[in-house]
């Protein structure tokens, strides 16, 4: 769920870069929202796409210059306030806006092959490492109607065993009278413990 979540958001920029910078719908949008979040803006710029970025945040920056101008001339502090609320006063980032809606299909789609119980999906839930922590809180929630949560609940509890098993092993080589033993597949189950408790970086 993660990966494709994460893939999904790529693709968002990706488009975005090569097709949309110039178009006035999605610039609208994006000063309705005063620019992307912090995460999905750290994300644009791992594209390292200099004029389509400078394209996009030229309106931000000026649109920013315009609301130091109401701040100008020795302003009142209840002014200043206000002033200060008009400027955090935004809609939701474009980017998350999709990113939840590719959230929300992905969620929908495992929790009802599970509930038919569709084979397919039941054999590739069967052979996937879980969900991390926050994707499967928003699929315990999806299933509504029951049915799909007692799968989704009996596979997670499996997984999460064996990786507490694999810290508790990772923690064990690490003492110097063990440290001979070759290493196994703890060896990053650290890394992966905090991907399952908090999800893939920059998706929560």
């Amino acid at each position: 769920m993660c990966a494709f979540e994460s893939q999904r958001s790529r693709r968002y920029f990706q488009s975005l870069l090569h097709e949309f910078v110039n178009d006035p719908h999605v610039r609208s949008a994006l000063m309705r929202s005063k620019g992307y979040c912090h995460r999905h803006a750290h994300l644009l710029l791992e594209f390292r796409d200099g004029l389509g970025t400078a394209i996009l945040y030229h309106d931000q920056v000026e649109g920013f210059c315009r609301f130091l101008g109401t701040l100008a001339g020795g302003s009142s502090t209840r002014s200043r306030a206000k002033a200060s609320s008009r400027w955090k006063d935004r809609e939701t980032c474009p980017a998350c806006r999709q990113q939840w809606k590719h959230r929300g299909y992905f969620v929908e789609t495992l929790v009802a092959g599970l509930r038919e119980p569709d084979p397919d999906m039941v054999a590739a839930w069967e052979k996937c490492p879980g969900l991390c922590v926050p994707h499967f809180l928003v699929a315990l929630d999806e299933d509504k109607e029951g049915g799909a949560t007692e799968r989704l609940v009996a596979h997670q509890a499996r997984r999460f065993s064996a990786l507490l098993e694999e810290l508790e092993e990772f923690c064990r080589k690490q003492d110097y009278r063990f440290r001979g033993e070759p290493p196994g597949k703890e060896v990053d189950s650290w890394r992966r413990a905090v991907e399952m408790m908090t999800g893939n970086r920059g998706l929560f």
